[in-house]
This record gives C-alpha cells, structure tokens and sequence, in this order.
C-alpha cells in the first residue's frame, strides 16, 4: 500500500501526514478534510488530472461519495462541500486510500 513518503509534493505529502495522523487520534472529521483539501490541491495543480490526464477513465477518476464532494463544473478554482459535520471511521479510511492513489498517479 502507498504510503505519504511516496508523494513527491511536499505540500500535499504533508497534507496526508496529517490526515494519517488525524486517523491514528480518530479524528475521523478533520482527516476527510485533509484528504479532500489534498485532492482538491491535486486538482488546482493538474487542472486535467481527471478529465484527461492520467487518472481520465480509471476509477480513480471519481472520488468517494460518501460525505463530501469536489465540485470543478463552472468554477475557477474546485471547490469542497460537505454534505454533514462529522464523518466516521470508514468514511476517513476511504477518502485517505483514494487520496494516496490519486496523488500518487496523478502528481504532475
């Protein structure tokens, strides 16, 4: 499994250390944030990351619905939005392994 030392993007390697982190002190909420902040962070960077650059057609393609959701349509910026507060462990778990592999393929 990738772990955060495999990001090469400081920035966002640190963003899932501490979302990792965030999991450990069961902080389940601030580490869905992490996790959806980094992918957002991913998409600002490589505006094409899921439309047409490495991770278009894959399953990486789509982020996990379970909570919150990264909305590009129409916007300069992609933007975050949760559909609740608070968030439970496997909800953590899901948004932290899809962020690991979308940085990890993805990463300009």
């Amino acid at each position: 499994m990738p772990r955060p030392s495999d990001i090469r993007n400081e920035q966002l390697r640190e963003m899932l250390n501490a979302a990792q982190a965030d999991i450990r002190r069961a902080d389940f909420t601030a580490a869905v944030r992490q996790c959806t902040d980094a992918v957002r962070e991913l998409i600002v960077l490589r505006p094409d990351v899921l439309t047409t650059g490495p991770l278009a057609g894959t399953r990486l393609a789509s982020p996990p619905f379970v909570g919150a959701r990264i909305v590009t349509e129409g916007l300069p910026v992609p933007e975050v939005v949760f559909d609740r507060d608070k968030f439970v462990m496997a909800e953590a778990l899901a948004w932290y392994q899809y962020a690991m592999e979308a940085i990890i393929a993805g990463e300009p």
